[in-house]
């Protein structure tokens, strides 16, 4: 017992010790390495509430996060689990754990496919690892395209800073189980990212980290993403997705989506994401804007969703960051449930202020002042008052016999987060 308890202190000292994972394994044809992620989130905000008191305050342990990657000759590996509370899926065909798992099969000197479970290549704030934005959370703009992980398969080409990838996947979202149902196929999920970046990052991991030393240069890449739905047993591939839902494909939000008898949905998504890095009076800044578009039709109807993300962040010194991020959503006036109508057609914005401080390389806080603008909000009679942009799903309280109703309110929030990495 003596000698378990040693060792366990051991590991513990070498991981804190260290900004980088522990290496556990480094043979001549193999490496194995272990990493690790935390993150302690406070949030205070001022929602205006008919039956509840307006100020609130919550305490969450936001990212619990376990990585491991590594080598196998020349194929590389990596997977990653959210080991904490971050997400509550009522969908019995899901479960939460698993985060990424996957390989990238080398081909060429600058090809090669990965396989797997993992990130779907769009957008570039999605893209962004979750432990290394500059903000504690994505922006509003994330709702209006968000397609996360998936399973599928992709080709990656890297030549001299121009960049592209096509993978195909199945739509349907991460972790879910073999289920081996009637079909009646569809076109699965494609999504293409094709650009330039002057740096040569993995155009499937960008780090924000203020420790990573980044030269002056440029980046610029167009997203498509497109999918005809799968009916499958007695849903769809859409229908049973539970994690990573954009508005456009909540069913508590789109009205087309969950009618009976189930049609074929069609869902097309484009963006644009732009970086330039740069220095300004010695002050090393960078500048990123990103614009998306959505689309879903089937013969029930259409809908189409857009939004927008500008931000600016500047390294004041090695340890301080500021930074400033604007985003808004101009969602559909058709957004309904039970025949009410959530948002109408108005735009709802955010304003985020951040600051960053990094204690050492692995230890940063970060602290906030959020406001959000014409943002719908939540009544449920008799309980209270519920932000969509944190919980879209809550729209369902405008149906019968709960008979809530959304308002757009000013909502300003203080965040704050500690994150420990190794």
């Amino acid at each position: 017992m003596k000698k378990h308890h040693f060792l366990a202190a051991t590991l513990i000292t070498a991981l804190l010790s260290q900004a980088n994972a522990v290496e556990l394994l480094n043979k001549e044809n193999a490496t194995f390495n272990m990493g690790g992620r935390f993150q302690l989130y406070g949030v205070g905000q001022r929602v205006s509430d008919p039956f509840k008191q307006n100020e609130r305050a919550f305490l969450f342990l936001k990212q619990a996060r376990l990585m491991t990657y590594g080598q196998i000759e020349d194929y590389k590996y990596y997977a990653e689990w959210a080991m904490g509370g971050e997400e509550a899926v009522k969908n019995l065909n899901s479960s939460i754990g698993l985060l990424d798992f996957r390989a990238d099969i080398p081909v060429s000197e600058n090809f090669y496919l990965r396989a797997g479970q993992f990130k779907t290549p769009f957008g570039r704030e999605s893209l962004t690892d979750d432990g290394a934005q500059n903000f504690t959370e994505r922006s509003i703009n994330n709702l209006t395209g968000i397609i996360g992980r998936d399973v599928g398969v992709a080709a990656v080409l890297q030549q001299k800073g121009l960049m592209g990838t096509l993978g195909i996947f199945t739509g349907g979202g991460r972790d879910n189980p073999e289920r081996y149902l009637p079909e009646e196929l569809g076109t699965p999920l494609v999504v293409a990212r094709f650009g330039y970046d002057s740096e040569g990052n993995d155009p499937y991991t960008y780090k924000n980290d203020n420790f990573n030393t980044r030269p002056e240069g440029f980046a610029g890449f167009l997203n498509l993403a497109y999918m005809e739905d799968t009916r499958i047993g007695h849903s769809s591939v859409l229908n049973v997705k539970a994690m990573d839902r954009s508005l456009l494909l909540n069913p508590f939000w789109n009205p087309y989506m969950a009618q009976a008898p189930y049609l074929r949905s069609r869902v097309f998504q484009g963006s644009i994401d732009l970086e330039k890095s740069f220095t300004v009076a010695g002050v090393s800044s960078r500048a990123e804007l990103e614009t998306t578009h959505s689309e879903f039709s089937n013969e029930y109807g259409k809908l189409q969703i857009n939004g927008a993300r500008l931000a600016g962040v500047a390294s004041v010194s090695n340890q301080v960051e500021l930074g400033l991020r604007y985003a808004a959503v101009y969602p559909s006036n058709d957004f309904k449930y039970t025949g009410k109508t959530i948002t109408g057609s108005d735009p709802f914005q955010e304003i985020t202020a951040s600051l960053n401080y990094f204690h050492r390389k692995f230890s940063r806080f970060t602290f906030e002042a959020v406001f959000h603008l014409n943002t719908p909000v939540a009544i449920e009679p008799g309980v209270g008052s519920y932000l969509l942009v944190e919980q879209p799903d809550q729209a369902a309280l405008v149906k019968s016999p709960t008979n809530g109703y959304v308002e757009r309110q000013f909502v300003p929030e203080g965040k704050f987060m500690y994150q420990l990495s190794f």
